[in-house]
């Protein structure tokens, strides 16, 4: 079996690690300038608990793929086909990464990210206009109870005059919960990329529906254009000011969580394809289809 480049991917990991660092760095001190008079301390503080929380990041992107991508993911496929009707073959390849094209090895590091990145980034914009822009007309507990968990959980108007240790402290476990949402179904796709040759039957491949579906759904004209708006405001420098420390962070965020995701992926891969080998549904189980076989079949019964 060709084995990856343990080199190449040290490499990657590094870079990686440097821009996940810098990220932070410029979150930080471009959001909270430091001051001679306390010799930046508090900035320093708020960078620690920054990594912390990018730490945090990368063992929930651990526990999700283990989780979600190998212990469960195969349970949720069976109940999404059994609503659709489809089936799924899995064939467990041989040789990996000499079969593997495309978007799959290493280039994971790179999408998967990106992926969470946007679906964290469209669930806190969604967050943001469902608590400045919509009138709530429920009854008066549930709206106040409502405008209470909107105001908590929008990472996009708590103030930076608050000090760097105080805001890092308010704004990092939300941020976490964010991605933490966000990376569910990159976890649950990523252990399917790499090992398994998936052919749907009566529908496209699962992990394709899936990533399609989510992202189709959370990407709206809103959600274009508020990205549109957030880079036009940076490029005039009249951005506000959580793109200053949300946005950098929240995508720190997004590469520590898909690292902790790709460094658990083998042992999902390998509870996946157990799972196959004793415990195949009715609607997705291990096999292979021939697609020549299925011709040759057809051509004979049609003479």
């Amino acid at each position: 079996m060709n084995r990856p480049d343990p080199t190449r991917q040290s490499v990657i990991h590094i870079v990686l690690f440097g821009l996940i660092v810098l990220l932070y760095v410029v979150a930080i001190f471009s959001t909270f300038k430091p001051r001679t008079s306390d010799s930046g301390r508090g900035e320093l503080v708020a960078f620690v608990l920054t990594f912390v929380g990018g730490s945090a990041a990368f063992m929930l992107g651990y526990a999700s793929v283990v989780n979600f991508g190998g212990r469960i993911s195969l349970s949720l496929i069976e109940f999404g086909s059994r609503l659709n009707g489809s089936r799924h073959v899995l064939e467990v390849k041989q040789k990996p990464q000499e079969n593997s094209r495309g978007l799959v090895n290493e280039a994971s590091l790179f999408y998967i990210p990106a992926l969470v990145f946007v679906i964290s980034l469209a669930l806190a914009l969604n967050v943001h206009y469902l608590h400045t822009t919509t009138d709530i007309t429920f009854p008066p507990l549930l709206s106040y109870t409502l405008r209470n968990a909107l105001n908590t959980l929008d990472i996009f108007i708590k103030p930076v005059g608050i000090g760097s240790l105080r805001y890092s402290i308010e704004i990092i476990p939300i941020m976490l919960l964010i991605v933490a949402l966000a990376g569910v179904v990159p976890s649950i796709v990523l252990p399917y990329l790499r090992k398994f040759k998936v052919t749907g039957i009566n529908s496209v491949p699962f992990q394709r529906n899936l990533l399609l579906g989510v992202v189709g759904s959370m990407l709206g004209l809103s959600i274009v254009f508020s990205l549109v708006d957030i880079i036009y405001g940076a490029l005039t420098g009249n951005h506000p000011h959580y793109y200053s420390y949300a946005l950098p962070t929240l995508l720190g965020f997004s590469l520590h969580h898909s690292l902790g995701t790709y460094v658990g992926r083998q042992k999902a891969e390998e509870m996946i394809e157990k799972t196959l080998r004793t415990e195949s549904g009715k609607r997705v189980f291990q096999g292979k289809i021939s697609i020549e076989k299925l011709s040759t079949n057809k051509e004979q019964e049609r003479s």
